[in-house]
């Protein structure tokens, strides 16, 4: 009876840990890393709130300009054109990872600054997509943008005229690559006449 309860109990052993071994090593299902205040998910405007407002108070451009837009841009996400969905995913993630350095060196009188300070860049230059690119959905942007906000400190002029000379200095780039096909099209057409 005695060698009956080894054996039960080592097989109840057994296949405890074969249960833990099948459905503890599962790969994982999601490819994105997880969530941290190092590393903000895109979509999700979280961070502002758990991240920034646990560690420096949820109050000032984290709640009134960083969460506040965040969460109104995800609610309308739909309204935008495709490209404006990808531009508005990667510049929501852009503006988040901005601030990462601010929360992980504690730094929380730097936050209004640098989140002010990173809007222009992650508007026009996020890595995905650039706001100058999507004027179909300029309008679905200032629906969303309050004036005040937009025009009611000097910071926030700041990057609206930052953000408006990044895309004039682009678009004078592709009108000059534009102009340039041009007269290289015209120079082989002459050239074809005379050939």
């Amino acid at each position: 009876m005695k060698y009956l309860n080894y054996n039960f109990l080592f097989i109840l052993i057994s296949l405890v840990f074969l249960i833990f071994e099948v459905f503890a090593f599962q790969p994982n299902p999601h490819p994105h890393p997880p969530f941290s205040c190092s590393n903000p998910a895109p979509n999700d405007c979280s961070f502002y709130k758990n991240c920034l407002g646990q560690k420096c108070g949820f109050k000032g451009y984290q709640k009134d300009y960083g969460y506040k837009y965040c969460v109104k841009f995800a609610n309308n996400k739909h309204k935008f054109s495709e490209f404006g969905q990808e531009w508005l995913t990667a510049t929501m993630l852009c503006l988040q990872q901005s601030l990462v350095s601010v929360y992980n060196d504690g730094s929380c009188p730097k936050i209004n600054d640098v989140g002010f300070g990173s809007h222009a860049r992650c508007y026009v230059q996020n890595g995905v997509k650039s706001i100058c690119a999507i004027p179909m959905d300029w309008t679905t942007i200032l629906d969303i943008v309050s004036f005040k906000d937009l025009f009611g400190s000097i910071k926030a002029i700041k990057e609206v005229f930052k953000t408006s000379k990044l895309c004039e200095d682009l678009y004078i780039r592709i009108i000059k690559k534009e102009f340039k096909n041009l007269y290289n099209g015209i120079k082989d057409d002459i050239e074809d006449l005379f050939s």
